[in-house]
C-alpha cells in the first residue's frame, strides 16, 4: 500500500525535494556571502551570494532531479495513452457491448480494433519461406599481397 502511495504521490515528492534543494542553495549562498573574508556582516554581497546560491542549486538539481523528472512525465503519459485507446475501444459502434471495465488490457484492445481475435493473434506466427542458412566467414575485399622471397624478383 505504501508502495503504491510513493508512486501516485512521485510528481509531489520530486516537486517539494527540488523547493527544499533551492532553498538550502538560497541560504547557504547567503551565509557565506554574508560574512565573506571579513568578520562584518555585508547585506549586498549577501543577496548577491544568496542568488547565485539559488542558480547554482537549480543548475544542480536539473543535473540530479531531472532524469527522475523525464521517466514521471513518461509514466504520465503512457497513462494517458492507455486511457485513450480504452476510451477509443469503448466507443466504437462494432464493440458496443464491450466496457471499459471488461476489458483485459490495451493490447486487447488493439486487437479487437483490427478484427484479429486474441488465440489468432498469439498463433499468427510467419514462418519463413526459405530456410535459413548459417553465415560465412566474410571474404577480404582485396587479398592481402604475399611478401617476396630472398632473391625473387617483384
Amino acid at each position: 500500500m505504501l508502495t503504491r502511495l510513493v508512486v501516485q504521490l512521485y510528481g509531489v515528492i520530486l516537486e517539494i525535494s527540488l523547493w527544499v534543494l533551492l532553498l538550502a542553495g538560497v541560504i547557504v549562498g547567503y551565509n557565506l556571502g554574508g560574512y565573506g573574508y571579513g568578520y562584518s556582516f555585508n547585506p549586498g554581497a549577501a543577496l548577491i551570494s544568496a542568488l547565485l546560491g539559488g542558480i547554482l542549486a537549480i543548475v544542480v538539481a536539473a543535473m540530479t532531479v531531472g532524469a527522475f523528472l523525464v521517466l514521471d512525465d513518461i509514466r504520465k503519459s503512457v497513462r494517458a495513452l492507455e486511457k485513450h485507446i480504452i476510451a477509443d475501444d469503448a466507443q466504437s459502434p462494432d464493440q458496443s457491448s464491450q466496457t471499459p471495465e471488461s476489458e483485459a488490457s490495451s493490447i486487447a484492445a488493439f486487437y479487437r480494433r483490427q478484427g484479429i481475435a486474441d488465440s489468432e493473434a498469439a498463433t499468427s506466427v510467419e514462418m519463413p519461406s526459405a530456410p535459413v542458412q548459417k553465415p560465412t566467414a566474410p571474404q577480404p575485399h582485396h587479398p592481402v599481397p604475399k611478401a617476396p622471397r630472398p632473391g625473387q624478383k617483384l
